[in-house]
C-alpha cells in the first residue's frame, strides 16, 4: 500500500486566465502535487458568489517520480471575473469517519480572472439636433423606510426597534434638509433632491415622538423638513421633492391593481400631512420593481412617471459584466438575457 502524504508539493494552475465571449471562464486545468496518496483529495474553488467543490471521480490520480498528482478539468461557464482563491485539501486518515480537524492538510493558490477583452466601439461625443450637446443630469434620491416589524400588532416595541430607529436620527430629521440648504447657500439654482418615505415609516415616526420613545430623539421630527419642503429653485422647482410612493412598501408588479390605486392614494394624504405638500407625479417604485402592467393603475392613480433603475435591463442583457456577489444581487438569470449585448457600460467611483 503507498504510503499516505504528508504535505501538498504544490498547486499548479493559471496565474490568471481570460474569460471567453459569455463572460465567465473558459475551461481550464489544475491540479495539485502531494508527497503521498491522498484518501480524501478535493479542490474547492472560492469565489464572491460562493464555493465550487471539486473531488472524487472530478480528480485524477497519477504518479510521477513517486509524487502523486490530482488534476481536474475545470468546466466553462463556471466563474465570473475576479479573484479566485484555489484550496487543495485532503485528509491523512483513510477512515474519514475517525479524522479530526489536524488531520486535514490545505494549501491555497489564487488565480485572477479578468473581463474578456473586446473591441470597444469608438467614444463619440453625443449631439442633438442641430449639433447641440447632450446634458447628462445627475439625480440624487434619498428612500426612507421602515417596515412594521410586527404585522398583527402595529403598536408592538422592543429594544431592537428602538435602535433601529434611533441610529438613524439624522437620516429621518434633518440630513435632507442640511443637504438643501447646502445647494441654496452654495449658489446652486437648480440644486435639489428627490425623496421617498413610506406611510409605514411616517407612522411609526408619529408614534416615537407622541409616546417619547427612542428617548425623545423624534420629538418634532419632521419639522426642519415641512420647512425645507417649501424651498423652490430658481424655475420654481421643489428643492425636496416628496414623491410618490406606496403606503406599505408594496411590490406593485405583485399586487392587483385596486391596491396599487389605494396604496398610491394613502400614500399621498399622509406626505400632505406629514410634510405639508403634495406627493409628486412622479414615483419611486417599491425596490424599483417595475412592470408595463403597473402602467394602468399608476395612470389612475395620477403618477406620471416612475424613477426605474436601468440595472433591471441591462442584467437581461447578453454579455452583462456581473461583478459578483459584492454588487448586491444574485447573479442575472441566463434565461432572462435576450437583450443584445450593450458597450457603453459607464462605472462611477468615489461618488458616495
Amino acid at each position: 500500500m503507498a504510503d499516505v502524504f504528508n504535505r501538498i508539493l504544490q498547486i499548479e494552475l493559471p496565474e490568471m486566465l481570460e474569460c471567453d465571449e459569455s463572460g465567465k471562464n473558459p475551461a481550464f486545468t489544475l491540479s495539485f502535487v502531494a508527497d503521498g496518496q491522498v484518501p480524501f483529495p478535493q479542490v474547492i474553488l472560492h469565489a464572491p458568489d460562493g464555493q465550487r467543490l471539486i473531488k472524487g471521480e472530478a480528480l485524477q490520480e497519477s504518479v510521477v517520480d513517486s509524487d502523486y498528482h490530482y488534476t481536474a478539468t475545470i468546466p466553462a461557464g463556471l466563474l465570473w471575473p475576479n479573484t479566485i482563491t484555489v484550496q487543495a485539501e485532503g485528509c491523512r486518515k483513510a477512515d474519514i469517519q475517525q479524522a479530526g480537524g489536524d488531520d486535514w492538510i490545505k494549501e491555497f493558490r489564487q488565480m485572477r480572472l479578468t473581463p474578456n477583452i473586446k473591441a470597444q466601439p469608438a467614444i463619440q461625443v453625443a449631439a442633438g439636433p442641430g449639433d447641440t450637446p447632450v446634458k447628462l443630469y445627475f439625480g440624487i434620491h434619498k428612500h426612507m423606510h421602515q417596515p412594521y416589524y410586527n404585522v398583527t400588532d402595529q403598536y408592538y416595541w422592543d429594544g431592537e426597534k428602538d435602535g433601529i430607529f434611533g441610529a438613524r436620527g439624522g437620516p429621518y430629521t434633518h440630513f435632507i434638509p442640511t443637504a438643501a440648504r447646502q445647494y441654496i447657500s452654495g449658489g446652486l439654482p437648480h440644486g435639489g433632491l428627490s425623496t421617498s418615505w413610506s406611510g409605514s415609516l411616517i407612522e411609526q415616526l408619529d408614534r416615537c415622538a407622541t409616546d417619547g420613545l427612542c428617548g425623545g430623539r423624534f420629538s418634532n421630527w419632521n419639522h426642519e423638513l415641512r420647512a425645507i419642503a417649501q424651498e423652490k429653485t430658481v424655475l420654481g422647482h421643489p428643492r425636496v421633492d416628496f414623491v410618490a410612493f406606496g403606503f406599505f412598501h408594496p411590490l406593485m408588479a405583485l399586487i392587483p391593481a385596486r391596491n396599487i390605486i389605494k396604496q398610491v392614494e394613502w400614500h399621498r394624504d399622509i406626505i400632505r400631512s406629514a410634510f405639508g405638500v403634495e406627493a409628486s407625479s412622479v414615483m419611486f417604485p417599491p425596490e424599483t420593481a417595475f412592470h408595463i402592467r403597473m402602467i394602468p393603475a399608476l395612470n389612475q392613480a395620477g403618477v406620471k412617471a416612475v424613477i426605474y433603475d436601468s440595472i433591471h435591463r441591462f442584467r437581461a442583457c447578453q454579455d452583462y459584466p456581473y461583478a459578483g456577489i459584492n454588487e448586491g444581487m444574485l447573479p442575472p438569470n441566463p434565461a432572462e438575457q435576450v437583450n443584445p449585448p450593450v458597450n457603453d457600460w459607464l462605472q462611477l467611483h468615489n461618488i458616495w
